[in-house]
């Protein structure tokens, strides 16, 4: 039997600078998400620690986001996914409920939007498949499922927006790059090729 497709859609450029190892891997990233059929499940935001682990000591000074922080204590003491939600007030304007079945609040009211704290430290590639997949299994009802990321955005194309980048802000002052052995594991995984040719293929496109 065929799993559920569920399609991914990321949201950002520097998503794709850190999955080439152009930058270093995001601290998060948006995500819309849809079954294959173009049925809309929702967006989330995915999250490293390391970007939810700089923000905690301002957050526990602050007496309003008591239980975030204490929340993401929990998280980062843990080696799972953990989650975040957002409600909007009934009889709001602009009220929304997300279509799957997932924690309510005291109005009996599902959330907006959700954050997914994930384990790893950054978001790359392997970190939006195993999100997605657990999101899937969590709130979905699905034990498996296969997860594609629509509309990647070619290497030749993340190359000349980053350049574009570093001209904008750091003039002609060149910059190294370093590809990280996880992003060309990652990389050849995706393109079906040995590490060795990956990493040939990402030191040409940056000459």
């Amino acid at each position: 039997m065929n799993s559920t497709r569920i399609l991914v859609r990321t949201t950002t450029a520097n998503f794709w600078w850190g999955a080439y190892g152009l930058t270093n891997q995001a601290d998060w990233e948006d995500l819309e998400l849809c079954y294959e059929g173009g049925e809309r499940i929702g967006r989330v935001c995915l999250n490293g620690k390391e970007y939810l682990r700089d923000a905690l000591p301002e957050l526990q000074a602050d007496p309003a986001e008591k239980a975030y922080a204490a929340a993401l204590q929990t998280y980062l003491a843990d080696t799972g996914c953990h989650y975040w939600f957002y409600y909007d007030e009934p009889g709001s304007p602009y009220f929304y409920e997300a279509p799957y079945e997932a924690p309510r609040n005291a109005n009996g009211v599902k959330p907006r939007f959700t954050d997914i704290w994930h384990p790893d430290e950054r978001v790359g590639l392997a970190t939006v498949q195993d999100a997605v997949r657990e999101f899937a299994r969590a709130f979905l009802g699905l034990a498996a499922c296969e997860v594609i990321i629509t509309e990647p955005e070619p290497l030749e194309k993340a190359v000349a927006t980053f350049k574009g980048h570093q001209l904008l802000f750091n003039g002609d002052k060149p910059v190294k790059i370093h590809f990280a052995d996880n992003v060309i594991s990652e990389l050849a995984e995706v393109w079906g090729i040995t590490p060795e040719a990956t990493l040939q293929k990402l030191q040409a496109s940056t000459q």
